[in-house]
Order: C-alpha cells, then structure tokens, then sequence
C-alpha cells in the first residue's frame, strides 16, 4: 500500500511539474511574440520617418567656418 502511494505521489508530482513548465513555456513563448511584434512596429515606424528625416537633414544648408 506505502508503495502505491508513494508512486500515486510521485506521478502527481511529475504531472504537476509538468504542467508548470508547460505554463511557464506559454508565457515566454507569449513574451517573445510580443517583442518580436513590438520589433516590428518598432521598425515600421523608423521606416516611415527615415524619408523625412533625410529629406530634413539634407535640406538644411551648412554652416561655413568664419560665416555666422
């Protein structure tokens, strides 16, 4: 009977371990899909400006030395 309790505990024990895991395995894979959306909302955005701010840069004239 000890026997069979001690391996009911054990499978429980491995089953609930398991399910953790499992769980903790969801909310990383969770996490990485949010930084990877995020990532490319991130470089969506920058692709949008990198036109205006070339255009800015550009269109600015330089200041020579000895000429303020």
């Amino acid at each position: 009977m000890q026997r069979r309790m001690a391996s009911t505990n054990r499978c429980t024990a491995s089953r609930s371990y398991r399910r953790k895991l499992q769980k903790r395995l969801m909310h990383h894979k969770q996490q990485l899909e949010d930084l990877e959306a995020a990532k490319k909302a991130f470089h969506a955005s920058t692709q949008v400006w990198q036109p205006v701010i070339s255009v800015c840069l550009y269109s600015v004239p330089m200041r020579q030395e000895g000429y303020e």
